[in-house]
């Protein structure tokens, strides 16, 4: 077990008399704490991050990905590329430019996909991929997808009121834990139901996140768990940036298969950040139509005739 699976001390903590108010609603102990994430999400315009991310399986295997991630307002796009043969070959691009979500794999030459409905490619899933907001995914459950598949959550849900108002509400218990030397709250909250077979059967999920004591508050290890302690997935931060956003710059996830049976985990690291930049290109988001051999418009169900 790595350093971070740890015995903790547990402390009943006494939530502090001070609260925030959001319209009827009052946040008070770990939500307040948490709550000051908020204004940082506000005040991030857009953002550029290349991530470098290696896949380990148990038995020594490993894949190395690059995922680059651009964000503006609702805008996004995200660029997934895979080392093989020495080369970085990009196998998907998924972007929103306001009026069209689009999807491109490699596959069949190049295969774009466009809707202009954003649910057909949700932004919550390559968010898998994405270690900027995946320190916060205690805030929003995803339940798109299966809780051994930790995700992040979209920077606009962190600067939105009514998501922590949500996890006020959640909110199991908050303690003290001591952890290597240092002191931690640990919250729990209730994360869901997720949906385990085609009979609607569900398994209830608990969250729980270790927000350092020290003047950040940061969320530094997340956890999903069946209410029974069934331990999916996990996210820890190595080291955080200190600016603007406090993206984390170094993490590792972990994912099992059966309680304490790891399948895989995932080491991330940051190559490059921009956040704020005056001479964003909002070009960016509007995939390229000629870097395609086959374009589809799924609300037409029809193809379209690619550019020359």
């Amino acid at each position: 077990m790595l350093k971070y699976r740890v015995i903790v001390t547990l402390i009943l903590l006494k939530y502090c008399c001070s609260s925030i108010s959001l319209g009827a609603e009052t946040l008070q102990g770990p939500a307040r704490e948490l709550y000051s994430w908020k204004k940082n999400a506000e005040s991030v315009f857009n953002y550029h991050l290349v991530t470098e991310i290696t896949n380990r399986k148990p038995d020594g295997r490993q894949t190395i990905y690059k995922f680059e991630h651009w964000k503006k307002e609702d805008n996004y796009r995200f660029d997934l590329k895979v080392f093989k043969n020495n080369v970085w070959e990009t196998i998907s691009i998924q972007a929103y430019n306001g009026e069209y979500v689009q999807y491109w794999t490699k596959d069949k030459g190049g295969y774009l996909r466009l809707s202009k409905k954003r649910e057909k490619y949700p932004e919550e899933l390559p968010l898998f991929y994405d270690i900027s907001t995946k320190a916060f995914n205690f805030l929003h459950p995803n339940l798109n997808v299966a809780p051994e598949i930790f995700s992040g959550t979209p920077l606009n849900i962190i600067a939105n009121n009514q998501a922590w108002v949500d996890y006020s509400r959640r909110i199991i218990s908050d303690v003290v834990c001591h952890w290597g030397g240092l002191d931690y709250h640990l919250i729990r909250s209730n994360y869901g139901s997720f949906l385990i077979d085609e009979k609607g059967n569900t398994e209830k999920l608990v969250s729980e996140v270790y927000v350092s004591k020290d003047k950040y508050a940061y969320p530094v290890l997340n956890r999903i768990l069946s209410s029974d302690g069934r331990l999916y997935s996990e996210f820890f931060v190595i080291e955080h940036n200190k600016g603007v956003w406090p993206y984390a710059v170094s993490a590792v996830s972990k994912h099992y298969q059966e309680k304490d049976v790891l399948l895989y985990d995932l080491t991330y690291k940051v190559l490059y950040a921009k956040i704020n930049d005056d001479g964003f290109n909002d070009e960016i988001f509007t995939i390229d139509l000629a870097s395609a051999a086959l374009i589809f418009d799924e609300d037409l169900r029809k193809s379209i005739l690619v550019p020359k």
